[in-house]
Parts: C-alpha cells; sequence; structure tokens
C-alpha cells in the first residue's frame, strides 16, 4: 500500500510539472517594440494590431467574434471568463479592480491604498500564468468624478503616483505582462501632461474616444511617448455635443444608421497604426444605458448590421446579410386627429433643429394610438417583427440609474407585423416605443422613438436636466479600508 501511494505521488507530480511546462511552452511574449518612429505591439516577434471588444462580464459568443476578424476582449478579472476567450482564440485585456474616487476610495489615505495593493497583488498571482492573458488595465477613467466641472477637474491628483507604484508592485509579480490604464476623452491633454510624470511604470496609456477619435490620438501622441491603446471607441456617446432629445432622453440612431458610423470609425482605426496599437470597441452585448439597444453590437446575442461593418473592415471571415434598414417608429392617431410635436430641449439647441423637425410627439395617456416602421423590400424578406414600450429615461453613470428602463406590459393591445396599435401611459414622462425586425434565428434590426405623456412638472424637469449625477461622492474614511466597507 505504502508503495502504491508513493507511485502515486510520484505519477500526479510528473504530471503536475510536465503540464506546468506545457502550459509555459504555450505563454506568447508580448512586447511593445518602436518601428519607423511608430509603436508596434509584437506577439513573439510578430506585428499584433489589437482589434478588440468590450464585454466586461460576459464572453458572448466569442467564436463569431474571432471569426470576424477579432483577437482581443476587455473583460473583468475572472479567470472563467478568461479561459472562455481563450478557447476560441482570443487574449485578454483586463481590468483589475481598482476602487475609484467617485466611489469613495481616498487616495490620500496609506492605510486604504495598502490594502487595495495587496488585493490587486492578489489577483495578479491568481491569474497571471494563464497563456491567454495579454495586458492588465488599472481600473478605467479615474479622473471622471461625478459634481466636479464636465464631470472632471475635481479629482485626487495623487491618483497618478499611487496608481504608478501598484504598476510597479504587479511589475515585479509579472514581468511577462504589460501594464497601463485608460483615460476619459475629456481633457486629454492635461491629463496626460499630469500622468506623464509618473509614468515609469506604465508600458501603454489606454484611451476612450468616440466621436474625436483620430483628434484626440493626435492630441494624445503629442503629450505620450508610450504606446496608446484605444480601450474604448464606438458611436457618440450620449454625453456628446451633440446629441438632441428631451434633455438627457437622447435621440438614439437605428442599428443601421450605427453600423454606418461603426464601419467609418473602424476604417479610421485601422489607418491610424502609426499612432496606436489598435481599438477595443464599445459594446459586445446589450447594456442597459439610455435605452434598452444604445450601445449593443448584438441584441439578446443576435448580430446587427454592426457585425458586419466590423467584419468587412477586418477583412473577417464572415458573409454579411443584406442590411434592414429599419425605420424609426412613427406614431399616428387612429382617428387620424394630429398629434402634437415636442421639442424639449435646451434652448441653444434649438437653434440647430431643422424645420418642421421632431424629436417626438406628445400623447394622451390612456388613449390608443398605431405604431409602424419601414423596411425597404420588405416584402420580399421574411421579416419578423416585435415590440416593446419602456420608460424611455435610463441614463447611467458609473453603475447608477436615474429610472430603470422597465419594460411596460400590456400597452400593446393589437400587433400586426409592421404595425401595432397601443395605449399610452396613464402616467406623465417620457417613454420609448421600441421595433424589432428579425430575420432568421440570428439577426435582428431595431430602432425607436421618444415620445412624451402630460406635461414634466417642474421638479421633474429639473431631474430631468441632470446630465451627470452632480452629487460630489463620500470618501471612505481613512480607518476603513476598501474591503471593509462591502
Amino acid at each position: 500500500m505504502k508503495k502504491f501511494i508513493v507511485y502515486y505521488a510520484i505519477v500526479v507530480g510528473v504530471v503536475a510539472f510536465v503540464s506546468f511546462f506545457l502550459h509555459k511552452s504555450e505563454d506568447p511574449i508580448w512586447a511593445f517594440v518602436k518601428e519607423e518612429g511608430a509603436w508596434v505591439l509584437k506577439k513573439n516577434g510578430n506585428s499584433f494590431f489589437i482589434r478588440g471588444a468590450v464585454m466586461h462580464h460576459k464572453v458572448s459568443r466569442p467564436e463569431l467574434f474571432k471569426k470576424i476578424g477579432g483577437n482581443v476582449v476587455r473583460i473583468e478579472a475572472n479567470l472563467d471568463l478568461i479561459r472562455k476567450a481563450y478557447d476560441s482564440g482570443l487574449y485578454s485585456h483586463v481590468n483589475l479592480p481598482i476602487l475609484h474616487q467617485r466611489d469613495g476610495m481616498d487616495w490620500d489615505c496609506e492605510a486604504q491604498v495598502k490594502e487595495l495593493e495587496m488585493k490587486i497583488i492578489e489577483i495578479v498571482n491568481k491569474l497571471k500564468h494563464h497563456p491567454g492573458i495579454l495586458m492588465w488595465s488599472l481600473g478605467n477613467e479615474h479622473a471622471i468624478i461625478p459634481g466636479s466641472d464636465v464631470m472632471e477637474g475635481g479629482y485626487n491628483k495623487n491618483v497618478w503616483e499611487r496608481l504608478d507604484k501598484i504598476a510597479k508592485k504587479i511589475k515585479k509579480e509579472d514581468p511577462d505582462h504589460l501594464v497601463g490604464y485608460a483615460v476619459s476623452p475629456f481633457n486629454v491633454e492635461q491629463k496626460l501632461s499630469e500622468i506623464v510624470e509618473y509614468s515609469q511604470n506604465l508600458d501603454y496609456i489606454g484611451l476612450n474616444t468616440y466621436e474625436k477619435m483620430k483628434e484626440n490620438l493626435l492630441t494624445a501622441i503629442s503629450v505620450w511617448k508610450k504606446p496608446i491603446l484605444i480601450t474604448e471607441w464606438g458611436i457618440d456617446g450620449w454625453w456628446s455635443k451633440n446629441w438632441k432629445g428631451h434633455r438627457t432622453a437622447r435621440v438614439e440612431s437605428t442599428s443601421f444608421e450605427k453600423s454606418r458610423l461603426i464601419g467609418e470609425r473602424c476604417r479610421v482605426l485601422e489607418s491610424s497604426r502609426n499612432l496606436c496599437v489598435g481599438g477595443i470597441v464599445f459594446f459586445w452585448g446589450d447594456r442597459d444605458e439610455q435605452s434598452s439597444t444604445y450601445w449593443g453590437l448584438l441584441h439578446e446575442d443576435r448580430k446587427t448590421d454592426s457585425i458586419g461593418a466590423l467584419a468587412v473592415v477586418w477583412g473577417g471571415d464572415l458573409i454579411r446579410e443584406p442590411t434592414l434598414e429599419l425605420s424609426r417608429p412613427n406614431i399616428e392617431n387612429p382617428n387620424g386627429a394630429k398629434i402634437k410635436k415636442v421639442q424639449f430641449v435646451r434652448r441653444k439647441e434649438k437653434k440647430s433643429l431643422k424645420e418642421n423637425e421632431s424629436l417626438s410627439v406628445g400623447l394622451e395617456g390612456g388613449q390608443l394610438y398605431e405604431a409602424s416602421v419601414f423596411v425597404e423590400n420588405a416584402s420580399e424578406r421574411e421579416i419578423d417583427y416585435s415590440w416593446e414600450i419602456r420608460n424611455g429615461l435610463g441614463k447611467k453613470v458609473y453603475g447608477k440609474s436615474i429610472k430603470k428602463l422597465v419594460l411596460l406590459e400590456g400597452l400593446i393591445v393589437g400587433e400586426e407585423g409592421a404595425k401595432i396599435t397601443f395605449r399610452a401611459p396613464k402616467e406623465n414622462g417620457i417613454y420609448r416605443i421600441h421595433a424589432f425586425a428579425a430575420e432568421g434565428e440570428d439577426y435582428v434590426a431595431y430602432s425607436n422613438t421618444i415620445f412624451t405623456v402630460g406635461r414634466v412638472k417642474p421638479k421633474e424637469k429639473k431631474e430631468i436636466d441632470k446630465k451627470f449625477e452632480n452629487d460630489l461622492p463620500t470618501l471612505i474614511p481613512c480607518d476603513l479600508g476598501p474591503t471593509k466597507t462591502s
């Protein structure tokens, strides 16, 4: 029996050693190299331009993302997610769970910083051996502070030095992976000028940028002399200065309109290899923010036209479906009576409205209305239509929400393909009517129209008018570490 135990222990040891050796032999070598004046990411000595997608807490359809030409996912520090991505041939840009000042972190408190460092190092040591890891990111947008000017300007400048020291500790424990963090597209020059002083241990800076990608890249490269990765890019954010709608209820582009913009910005990114090492598109999946469809390149795991737009630019192996140019829902009174147009916007935005442009319509609570959508050549296609009505003010800022995007049941009383009869909600407020046009089991187009019911009260109007939350964060007392508050 003793001999058997000894032999068993030897076999287990040999298997473990061989497994570890084979695992290590899989690990790619990542490095930034400067070639002809531009930074290039190298994998085992070969150029590797990042074509990524933000997925956060869920890796959705990684095989599809790989098929259209994707190679990197931006996800939370979770081993199961890293494994799932790697099994489909994708590498992981891993967001480490750094507590932010907006969450209560006091970057002047030595005890809190020390506890945070220990937590991060523990996570790095747990994950670092997996070959699917490409790089670490120390949190995201540390200068975003609700309640400060443009949500920036009120942040503790010591955060940059503290983060660099955490980066140094990570590199000591894990010299095989690259370390950086992401900044927002606001005040890029100012932030990077501050960060440069404390960037000895950063391998790259992540830049989140949307409608001004090339402009922000040129600004960043004039200050930051290390590699730059576009850690978020996509359609215009709902915070954009160009938004139109009911205060913060932004008029949303249709899925087809979004795909045109995704393709255009993807081409800009591909032509910017002299400025950055790649980009990570936002957002691969469903995300409730402004509306249930605002960001999603997928909807309920089904492809939208944006997937085809990415595949075309990336040269992926995917046959692009004929696009579904679904119109926004048109709302009419069934008895032919005229419906009031609503232009509930700030005074300065009214000047930019075109003549007779209607941002939405005003309905009477409890009354019946009809809504319809149009698709070019619809009679020649097998289209399955579906509809939803939700409350329309679902703005979120860092996990907070002024109002949740509640699906309102029982309002649709008749449905016939591209046309429905519905009853307006009785409660005064702002709503969205959503239309979906599916073709087959794996392709969907969507659009929505904002409508109002009744008059918004002055108190509610004041709340709606908040572009961001206005309350400054309350810092955690220094005698309480970050993990002791949960």
